[in-house]
């Protein structure tokens, strides 16, 4: 197309909004630190050693997971569980579940 802006703009404009998106991103996790959320489990994550899924609030191939250990019972693809969150790393909440 036409009259497109150079290359180093378009990457310091990325950068900015990345940055701006990782503020967000990192103030929502947060925010959910203490909370207790119904996560639908999608699996095992043999090199985390956890299990991941998702809430009403991540969105597929958009949204990071949510992980969470539960080391008393095994849990199932497809299982909703209750999972308290008690951190965030690299913008993915973390926690333990909780029974319901």
């Amino acid at each position: 197309m036409p009259d497109q802006i150079d290359e180093e703009t378009k990457v310091k404009r990325q950068d900015v909004l990345m940055s701006i998106q990782d503020k967000v991103l990192t103030k929502y996790n947060k925010s959910l630190i203490g909370r207790t959320v119904t996560v639908l489990t999608e699996g095992y994550d043999r090199s985390a050693g956890c299990y991941y899924g998702r809430s009403y609030a991540e969105s597929l191939d958009v949204d990071g997971k949510i992980f969470f250990l539960s080391p008393d019972k095994k849990v199932e693809p497809g299982e909703f569980v209750k999972v308290r969150i008690n951190d965030e790393i690299d913008g993915d909440p973390i926690g333990d579940r909780v029974e319901a």
